[in-house]
């Protein structure tokens, strides 16, 4: 079993490398400092997992993983950083690595991570799990937002004004929770009920012509049965 530990930190390589020698006695860790090293070692070697530091001296993590990734999209990589921030985890997953793992980890949930990585398994703490499926709901909401003001041809705030009007919030309520003033509610209101009116005007001599045509053609009919 081999293993590439991406980091600038010689003191985290390590101490990290002691741990996972001390936990499996037939591991061959490679280290890499820079984002060059690393793309060399996985060019010539057939490795079990890939842990690259988010903060690299010549690439960003997020660069390398989508480098490396395009080499062999099977690769088991993840994300390893002293931040634990929820951005950088969904970037990473997002990217298609197998995970993120934060540096402050204790040791035997660190081994639990590695092994669940090198098992072909995503891996995210719990915590970070539950963000990124929040984050997830968040954007696929905003795409269907997106979606449904073009349908109905209004801009997304409007959109949200329409769907805290139908919820029944008040102007002063709306204007509170999208932190607008009440005025600027009051205008897209006016500018939904002019819109509505516009095209229910346009619909009714529209529809006048449909029930026209439907009264000849069944008048055509009755001629032809007589």
């Amino acid at each position: 079993m081999e293993i590439l530990i991406v980091d600038d930190h010689p003191l985290y390589i390590d101490g990290l490398t002691t741990t996972l020698e001390n936990q499996w006695r037939e591991i061959q860790i490679h280290k890499a400092t820079t984002a060059t090293e690393a793309i060399a070692i996985v060019e010539s070697t057939q490795l079990s997992c890939v842990l690259i530091d988010y903060k690299l001296p010549d690439m960003d993590g997020l660069d390398l993983l989508k480098s490396l990734l395009a080499r062999d999209i099977s690769l088991n990589a993840a994300i390893i950083s002293g931040e634990e921030d929820i951005h950088i985890a969904k970037s990473a997953i997002d990217l298609g690595a197998r995970g993120f793992v934060p540096k402050s980890l204790k040791t035997n949930l660190l081994i639990d991570a590695i092994k669940t990585l090198i098992d072909g398994k995503e891996y995210l703490t719990d915590d970070m799990r539950e963000h990124v499926k929040q984050l997830n709901r968040q954007e696929f909401n905003r795409l269907v937002d997106q979606e449904e003001s073009i349908m109905i041809g209004v801009t997304p705030r409007q959109l949200e004004v329409l769907k805290l009007m139908a919820k029944g919030h008040s102007n002063k309520g709306i204007s509170n929770i999208m932190n607008l003033s009440t005025n600027t509610v009051k205008e897209q209101q006016q500018q939904q009920q002019q819109r509505a009116t516009t095209t229910t005007t346009k619909q009714i001599p529209e529809q006048r012509q449909i029930d026209t045509k439907l009264k000849a053609v069944d008048s055509g009919a009755r001629s032809t049965h007589l």
